[in-house]
């Protein structure tokens, strides 16, 4: 069963900090006008999060791993560098390039819940892929989400806006193990993205 927005409420409006009860669309642009946004919080049937300032981009071959010709997920966090965001509404993402995310809100999975986050149709539409694995029952911390961009032209994508959807799964029943009982590596992830970590 997937949940809709009351159901949402109900089970996880205490469980994503910050929560917003409603779709936030717009918001104050400091000379009391109201810019339009790329929309973040509660919907129909999903939940949709912001991407946070604080990104890693690869740099392989680049100024700090000139050696480097590829990824290796054993070590992983070798191959990222953090991006400069300061004084920025915007990060721009070149063709190809992959950019490390995570979400404003923290998420605290209950231990028959999961979900799946999938990427906003207005970034689709731009040629933007947004990743994440599955969220697993037992869960918590900020999502770390991967960025790329498969299009033929650079992307602009706002910063503290919505960048993608949670939609929730009940579990039939509480798994044997959780994802907190088997002390998952990623638990209680920082609001700083997180590379590969075996």
């Amino acid at each position: 069963m997937i949940f809709s927005d009351q159901t949402i409420i109900n089970k996880m409006g205490e469980r994503i900090t910050p929560f917003e009860k409603k779709q936030v669309r717009r918001r104050d642009d400091g000379d009391g006008e109201k810019m339009r946004i790329v929309s973040y919080g509660l919907s129909s049937s999903g939940y949709d999060v912001r991407l946070a300032r604080d990104l890693k981009v690869q740099r392989i071959g680049g100024r700090r791993n000139p050696k480097e010709k590829f990824i290796d997920p054993k070590r992983g966090a070798r191959a990222w560098e953090e991006v400069d965001t300061t004084g920025e509404d915007f990060v721009t993402i070149r063709p190809g390039e992959c950019i490390l995310g995570v979400t404003v809100e923290h998420v605290d999975m209950p231990d028959d819940v999961m979900a799946l986050c999938i990427g906003k149709s207005t970034y689709a539409r731009c040629g933007l892929l947004v990743n994440a694995t599955p969220i697993e029952a037992g869960w918590r911390g900020h999502i770390t989400l991967e960025l790329s961009n498969t299009g033929r032209l650079p992307i602009r994508v706002y910063l503290e806006e919505g960048i993608a959807q949670l939609v929730f799964l009940q579990i039939d029943q509480r798994p044997n193990v959780t994802y907190n009982d088997r002390g998952g590596k990623y638990q209680d992830q920082t609001d700083s993205p997180i590379p590969a970590v075996i």
